[in-house]
């Protein structure tokens, strides 16, 4: 019973750190347009899935995309910064714990996909 109580513990403290580490940033684009902000989170889902999440799921509006220039703006930086914000989490020896929950064992190891080669690259 103790065991039963201690996992439950264990499983609520981890479910409230990921919803921290784990959301879109809505600090980064509070004083962006509605759409911009709507398509910055669906972006940052995508995002994290793009990182190596294995709890998050890809999210776009692909009408708004074509039509909305506030939504495609928000949606790419979502996109973008939470796919490196992703990783670097997966990557950081602070992090472990909670990387092995929700990161692929790929990002773990530090493997680069060609994007992140081709950006390195260009900052040398």
């Amino acid at each position: 019973m103790k065991r039963l109580f201690l996992l439950v513990l264990l499983i609520a403290i981890l479910g409230a750190c990921s919803r921290v580490i784990l959301s879109p940033d809505m600090e980064r684009v509070k004083d962006k347009p509605v759409a911009w902000q709507e398509g910055y989170n669906q972006g940052c889902h995508s995002g994290f899935v793009a990182g190596g999440s294995l709890v998050h799921s890809f999210k776009r509006d692909l009408e708004r995309l074509l039509k909305e220039e506030d939504y495609k703006g928000g949606w790419k930086q979502g996109y973008r910064e939470c796919k490196s914000d992703f990783r670097e989490m997966c990557r950081s020896e602070a992090m472990v714990s909670k990387a092995n929950l929700y990161c692929s064992d790929v990002w773990q190891q530090g493997i680069l996909d060609e994007e992140e080669e081709d950006q390195n690259k260009k900052e040398k």
